[in-house]
């Protein structure tokens, strides 16, 4: 395992940071993972043979904050980071990272990331991270508690399909899974490297909902974003821009007792087989004599469930349209969605062009907004001082806050951060949030060292 930090280099085998660390990056065979302390957030990285160096197979912006866990407890959605307001640690040894999240007087909400090999469930040549999600009532009363979990891919934006499941192919639109037992992943690829997250197998936490759409329909407080079965991974703010979500179903926890949720993140270079619930680690016993040591460990019986239907194998989930059915990747007609004949009638004709004309407005608005902003996003050298980007309106445009990496601190370090803004309302133009302009950097300072004469 090799640790990195950007104030200094700590050789201890385990850790605690404290809330003075502001990022920290570790090795397990093909992982890296990195935490933001500043966000409260995390990112994955998988080592890329052909030019041996670490790349994302998570969407690294926003100092890691696309990429989320959020608790509803009782009624109530708390989503899980600093940047809410939620208090954040961490911790590392030689197999594992821990994530704690304190809601105060609600829950602690702790993320464990152990990564062995699917072969022989030992930490040498990881090639899987289980992920253990524990949650403790840390309230005075008995309440229901429901974990969530977005993800931010990135892998198959660029290639011929976005996702792909056990049992389709290819995924490139919105989708809703009510179980996971016929489809059992989700994987998301490109030429060079595979991630799959699995939902269902020997050990694994069936979720009750798995969703696929754009990553601003999934990354808010509503715990149930409406989603169209069919539409792109399109948004007003971002254009091809994919995401998973799980949710688990609700545990009756009485304070100070625990529930647990487990799935895995698996991964593969180059074309190999990807690990799946196929593999060595599942089917030879590993993966439950590993669940159940882990409860041992943590001293825990999961607590009665609320909440929870599942499919038996004999049933279907909500299927998604595929656009493709062959490797060749060629349109299936077949496939594609069906309206019955009796439906296509001049109300749905009317009802089908007001909503186009209503996206075509709400595009236009935008549009006309940002050409009545002037700004700069050209790159800066590292001064030691603030650097931030000015945004300057046209008359008529309320008051404009610029955001970085989602947060208004002027930036002074090196590094890319994602612009946005929020635009007060005024009398002719509706208020707006986090509108993309586009992504500002600092770069490093170049140092010249001159030799001497010595003749």
């Amino acid at each position: 395992m090799k640790i990195k930090k950007s104030i200094c280099l700590l050789l201890t085998l385990v850790l605690t940071f404290s809330v003075f660390a502001k990022d920290f990056d570790a090795v397990y065979g093909i992982y890296q993972i990195k935490i933001n302390d500043n966000a409260g957030s995390f990112c994955l990285f998988v080592e890329d043979p052909r030019s041996e160096k670490f790349v994302p197979v998570l969407n690294p912006l926003g100092n890691f904050s696309r990429n989320k866990f959020y608790l509803k407890a009782g009624n109530r959605v708390y989503p899980l980071s600093k940047i809410d307001g939620v208090p954040f640690t961490y911790e590392i040894n030689q197999t594992c990272t821990t994530m704690t999240y304190s809601v105060k007087g609600v829950a602690d909400v702790k993320f464990i990331f152990t990564f062995v090999n699917s072969r022989t469930g030992q930490a040498e040549n990881a090639d899987m991270a289980i992920v253990d999600a524990l949650i403790t009532n840390k309230g005075r009363v008995t309440k229901n508690y429901t974990l969530k979990v977005v993800f931010d891919t990135m892998l198959g934006e660029s290639y011929i399909s976005h996702f792909a499941t056990d049992k389709l192919k290819a995924l490139n639109t919105e989708a809703v899974f009510t179980s996971m037992v016929a489809d059992h992943w989700i994987k998301s690829a490109n030429d060079n490297i595979s991630l799959k997250f699995l939902f269902n197998g020997p050990s694994i936490s069936n979720p009750t909902n798995v969703s696929v759409a754009n990553i601003n329909l999934l990354s808010t407080d509503n715990w149930e974003p409406k989603l169209v079965p069919g539409r792109g991974y399109n948004s007003l703010f971002s254009i091809n821009n994919s995401a998973i979500s799980a949710t688990w179903p609700s545990y009756k926890l009485v304070p100070e007792a625990k529930c647990n949720v487990r799935f895995y993140i698996t991964t593969a270079v180059l074309g190999d087989e990807t690990p799946d619930a196929k593999s060595p680690f599942f089917t030879t016993g590993m993966a439950e004599k590993n669940l159940k040591d882990y409860k041992d460990k943590e001293k825990f019986i999961n607590a009665e469930i609320e909440e929870y239907a599942i499919l038996s194998s004999n049933d279907s989930p909500v299927e998604p349209v595929s656009a493709y059915k062959n490797d060749k990747n060629e349109p299936d007609s077949d496939n594609l969605p069906k309206i019955a004949p009796e439906k296509v009638n001049q109300e749905y004709i009317n009802e089908l062009l007001a909503k186009i004309e209503e996206v075509q407005n709400a595009l236009n608005g935008l549009e006309t907004i940002l050409s009545k902003l002037t700004y700069n996003l050209s790159s800066v050298v590292y001064n030691g001082v603030e650097q931030p980007v000015i945004v300057t309106p046209a008359e008529e445009i309320g008051e404009i806050t610029v955001k970085y990496n989602g947060t208004t601190e002027k930036p002074i370090n090196v590094g890319r951060y994602e612009i946005t803004v929020d635009i007060a309302e005024t009398t002719g133009y509706e208020a707006k949030t986090n509108i993309v302009l586009g992504n500002y950097e600092i770069t490093k300072k170049s140092v010249t060292v001159a030799a001497e004469d010595k003749t």
